[in-house]
């Protein structure tokens, strides 16, 4: 993707001789300003990722670098499906990016600075983080076991096709990891039905991967394949929202897992809402609990940095030593 032209205000220190080499490329420009920063290697990959993704997003936007107004920040905050203390990260490197090509420019505002101004505004308007959640073992065995038993037999065979395309959904969240933009993209030629992998991307692709199945999820995407092939659904999407192919939307997804979580009878004995995330962190679990090396789990999650795969073992070290609190005290 292109990056739009950017032309930045005139500034009286050394800033300004640096201007047309950000106007050039803005993310290597970037990566020369982190460099000269104090930040720890794994903060500045963060703020790599984080960087470029604002800059992706103006360019689609066709908003130049030196047109970024607080509105612009406000509404690159709102589009990111993230929590709001996430926000407030991306919030602060931009301001702290701003601060640095303006800080001598007479009479220019930081737009990001006038953002963090307004907490009241939009961007704010989402809860805080959560803490990192999983199913506990028995939850999921109870989960896996349930996905596994056969449909009931006096279903029509719309029924039995939604009903079989649910379980696989919550199968292929909770036994192979996927995330919600991947399973709404998955399509037919990337599962091998005679092994249990799914190809996700191009394996050439920065982002390209191989998910392995757990056996449970293996045997329900046999099925299912099965099943959407026999009432020859439209299409080449793996999960599509109808029999004539149309996509799933995120919240059909969300009810279904929902549902399906509901039937397996562990939503009685939870605070906590299992969602999708919540099904791919247990899966994630599966991976800590075998010892697998955590270079091949951040693979298997499609993590691109080690450290993501590092963050989650820790908090799922945090949350297995508030569940034994949890159970000493009971």
């Amino acid at each position: 993707m292109s990056i739009p032209s950017i032309s930045l205000t005139p500034s009286r220190d050394t800033t300004a001789a640096q201007e047309p080499v950000w106007q050039k490329n803005p993310l290597l420009s970037f990566d020369t300003w982190l460099a000269n920063q104090a930040f720890a290697e794994s903060s500045a990959e963060i703020y790599q990722l984080q960087w470029r993704q604002f800059i992706t997003w103006l360019s689609e936007q066709r908003i130049p670098l030196s047109a970024v107004e607080p509105d612009t920040v406000e509404r690159f905050l709102i589009n990111l499906e993230i929590k709001q203390d996430q926000r407030q990260r991306y919030l602060r490197l931009i301001e702290r990016v701003f601060n640095y090509l303006r800080r001598n420019s007479f009479g220019t505002i930081n737009p990001a600075t006038q953002v963090a101004l307004n907490p009241e505004h939009n961007w704010a308007s989402v809860p805080p983080n959560e803490p990192t959640g999983f199913l506990n073992p028995v939850e999921y065995a109870a989960l896996t076991h349930y996905l596994s038993q056969p449909l009931k037999a006096h279903l029509s065979t719309v029924g039995t096709w939604r009903a079989l395309r649910d379980r696989t959904i919550v199968a292929t969240f909770a036994g192979a990891g996927l995330k919600m933009a991947e399973l709404q993209e998955l399509t037919v030629s990337c599962i091998f039905e005679s092994d249990d992998w799914i190809t996700i991307g191009s394996p050439d692709a920065p982002d390209g991967r191989r998910a392995q199945m757990q056996p449970f999820a293996h045997v329900l995407m046999q099925q299912w394949l099965k099943i959407r092939a026999e009432a020859d659904t439209v299409g080449t999407l793996v999960f599509p929202a109808t029999r004539e192919g149309r996509t799933m939307h995120k919240a059909t997804v969300l009810r279904a897992t929902a549902e399906q979580v509901r039937l397996a009878g562990i939503s009685a004995t939870r605070d906590e809402r299992a969602s999708p995330q919540t099904l791919r962190n247990s899966y994630a679990a599966t991976l800590f609990q075998a010892n697998m090396p955590i270079e091949l789990i951040a693979e298997a999650l499609g993590f691109r940095q080690i450290i993501s795969a590092q963050r989650l073992l820790g908090a799922w070290e945090t949350w297995n030593e508030r569940a034994d609190s949890r159970t000493s005290a009971a």
